[in-house]
């Protein structure tokens, strides 16, 4: 379903001022789908968005993620596409990424055997 939403995107079937909305929407249940379409169509999701959005739009899609090889892609990203005196969201996104990397890896197993450890009571 995120995909053919992700799709519908690159027709003339959305309003060209609903198709950020809709890649926003799909990157906050699968954000390393949404920011690999951003990636992949880079220059016309750009083309959807204001200026200043621009370099804060596949920053923003990013962050959800918690893999912690994102942050290589994302900063290879602006490294490509990010003037290095507007990369603030980069920043925070990066941070964010590392931290969900983190939770994922230390934390749900805690969590995970903390429920196990309940179930028998």
């Amino acid at each position: 379903m995120a995909s053919k939403a992700l799709a519908l995107t690159l027709g003339d079937e959305v309003a060209l001022t609903t198709r950020p909305s809709i890649v926003r929407a799909v990157a906050i249940a699968h954000p390393d789908m949404g920011f690999d379409f951003v990636t992949a169509h880079q220059q016309l999701v750009m083309s959807w968005l204001e200026g200043d959005s621009q370099n804060q739009f596949a920053p923003r899609i990013a962050t959800g993620s918690n893999d912690p090889k994102m942050i290589a892609k994302l900063n290879a990203y602006a490294a490509a596409h990010i003037p290095a005196t507007a990369r603030g969201d980069t920043v925070k996104a990066t941070s964010a990424i590392g931290f969900n990397a983190d939770v994922r890896a230390k934390r749900l197993p805690e969590v995970d055997r903390w429920l196990a450890s309940k179930r028998g009571e």
